[in-house]
């Protein structure tokens, strides 16, 4: 009986330290996970605000197209608004030499 009672009691030992050590590998293996989940974590947030740079860098380029566009065809219309005045000058400046040409 005592040898039983004594088997039952080193079985019940053993169990509790399996009990305990896999309680530490879980507590070890939960801090691991942990651990992996806050770089991952930290790795995504860095990616996002990467990513939030390049898409200001895109609109800023694309507002800066956009900007040189309205440039350019205000440019084009100011060509073309001075071309018509250097006709006219042009224009008015034959008639007065055929004005002239008349009175010498």
């Amino acid at each position: 009986m005592k040898k039983k009672c004594m088997k039952r009691i080193r079985t019940q030992e053993f169990n509790e330290q399996n009990s305990d050590s896999e309680n530490q590998n879980q507590s070890n293996k939960s801090d691991y996970v942990e651990n992996i989940q806050k770089k991952l974590i930290e790795s995504y947030e860095d990616q996002i605000v990467q990513l939030k740079t390049q898409i200001n860098d895109y609109n800023n380029q694309t507002n800066s197209f956009l900007n040189n566009d309205a440039l350019i065809k205000e440019l084009a219309l100011k060509i073309t608004q001075l071309e018509k005045k250097d006709r006219k000058i042009i224009d008015v400046d034959r008639k007065s030499t055929n004005w002239s040409c008349l009175f010498h």
